[in-house]
């Protein structure tokens, strides 16, 4: 299954939605698609919008902690929202809720920038 990715930028921040579920067939193209927009926009932040993607295996959680592991390298602040039930519990069966911020919505992990003091993360 190809991954169905689509983005926009708000205020320099780089927000991703994705729409199909993320296996080992389609992980790299996640990643490739963030350094991609890294290249080319500079975003200040990525927001990983989940809120449409139903369930992923370990290869997608491992592509997550890779490209956390790139933008926290390059201090660039990465934020995953809009996790369904099965993702935030294999999340947090993992601890990796300990390692994501995590916000419940997507305009929740905005404001986060925006407003810093007015928002804190289900999990950071």
């Amino acid at each position: 299954m190809q991954l169905q990715v689509t983005h926009r930028i708000e205020d320099n921040i780089c927000l991703i939605s994705l729409q199909s579920t993320i296996t080992w067939r389609n992980s790299e193209s996640l990643y490739f698609y963030t350094d991609t927009l890294l290249k080319e926009k500079s975003p200040s932040a990525f927001i990983i919008n989940l809120e449409k993607t139903p369930n992923m295996n370990s290869s997608g959680v491992g592509i997550l902690l890779t490209i956390h592991s790139r933008m926290k390298r390059l201090e660039i602040p990465f934020i995953l929202c809009g996790l369904s039930q099965e993702i935030q519990e294999m999340l947090q069966s993992t601890h990796l809720d300990r390692t994501f911020s995590i916000y419940q919505t997507e305009k929740e992990a905005l404001l986060a920038f925006l407003e810093p003091s007015q928002q804190k993360p289900l999990s950071a």
